[in-house]
């Protein structure tokens, strides 16, 4: 049976854009097969096999643990050096959801080599388009212009503690939930005052990308380990300003939401050339 997703999923289950863009499928890819798991339960043998397939190609070979946004080498967002934490948080929270422990652990232990850091020490694009066997970031770059600091992600832990459904460790996800409920509040202080913020904390909200793994790390502590912060930061968040309030609509108008979090993935994604992952998440989030 045909579904809206087919256009956007490739031969290996991973999730494109339209125009065969992948510089966010790890993501997206994440986020799909999450959601699907929450909307289909116990239904979902065959998604996990298409999510078991997409890990294989997103993982970088000969290096368990370690991913990338996108298979295809051909694209410098194919690079496991551009691996950023907002591309790796749904791939360990769709490998929790599924029961994927093995691949969960070998991406624990990578974790914790880099001493909690992601692998994004290379700007987006520097090498842009060039082949991976020409990979020398110095060729028309300074070390200095190439290189940035990656993402230090140490809330990722309470990811891992909720896909082992490690309970011994439960106080101290209710201390690692604390990041859920300063982002709900970032979230909610920056829309009711994003008129006084400066230009890039403006843009910042009104592009509305951040809600997307917000939402779903709110929907993923919902379900499992539930911890009282993450209870508050779920109230606290459905009061995100609507992205009507921003001035902003979705270039493609498929359904109408009162939902401020589902206007923000609703933007995001109803651009005609991203996958309709808005309609996937939109019973999950209006639930609320």
């Amino acid at each position: 049976m045909a579904t809206p997703f087919d256009p956007f999923i490739d031969k290996y289950g991973v999730l494109v854009k339209k125009n065969n863009d992948g510089g966010d499928s790890a993501q997206r890819t994440g986020v799909y097969y999450s959601a699907v798991y929450w909307k289909c339960g116990d239904h979902t043998a065959i998604a996990k096999i298409s999510f078991e397939l997409a890990l294989r190609k997103l993982e970088v070979p000969d290096q368990d643990g370690n991913y990338r946004r996108y298979w295809d080498i051909r694209h410098w967002f194919s690079q496991d050096c551009v691996m950023s934490r907002d591309n790796m948080t749904p791939l360990l929270i769709g490998m929790g959801v599924h029961g994927m422990h093995k691949r969960l652990f070998n991406c624990l232990l990578r974790w914790l080599s880099r001493c909690m850091f992601m692998t994004n020490t290379v700007r987006n694009g520097v090498h842009k388009e060039r082949e991976i066997h020409e990979r020398s970031i110095y060729k028309h770059h300074s070390f200095i212009d190439s290189w940035k600091l990656p993402d230090f992600a140490p809330f990722h832990l309470g990811l891992y503690i909720r896909g082992f459904r490690c309970w011994p460790l439960y106080p101290l996800l209710c201390i690692l939930d604390l990041d859920l409920f300063l982002n709900s509040i970032q979230k909610v202080l920056f829309g009711k005052y994003h008129k006084c913020l400066p230009y890039k904390l403006h843009r910042k909200i009104t592009q509305s990308a951040d809600d997307i793994n917000h939402i779903l790390e709110l929907l993923y502590a919902q379900r499992r380990f539930p911890t009282p912060l993450s209870y508050i930061a779920r109230l606290i968040y459905k009061k995100r300003s609507h992205m009507k309030d921003f001035g902003e609509t979705p270039k493609v108008l498929l359904y109408k939401t009162n939902s401020g979090p589902q206007s923000a993935i609703q933007f995001y994604f109803n651009d005609g050339k991203n996958p309709p992952l808005d309609l996937l998440l939109k019973s999950l989030v209006e639930a609320w």
